[in-house]
């Protein structure tokens, strides 16, 4: 685990987990942490606007957590 990146308020903090990114993972976090009872803001939803899969979630001191993946309209070739 990385250090939090701090900017003014927004606090940003990176974890790997079977070696992707949590980002990668939204659906995986977002079963995972509500088969825990953690309540959330909002369940995983496409942004369209800014084609972004995401979730939302409150630390116990009501900070906002964001878990997001960044949406691709075309695959990397390999």
């Amino acid at each position: 685990m990385r250090s939090p990146d701090v900017v003014g308020v927004y606090t940003q903090m990176y974890f790997m987990s079977d070696h992707l990114p949590i980002e990668q993972q939204v659906d995986e976090w977002f079963e995972y942490l509500r088969e825990r009872s953690v309540e959330f803001e909002k369940p995983p939803t496409l942004n369209e606007k800014y084609n972004i899969y995401h979730c939302f979630l409150r630390d116990p001191s009501g900070y906002l957590i964001e878990i997001q993946r960044f949406e691709t309209k075309h695959k990397k070739k390999t």
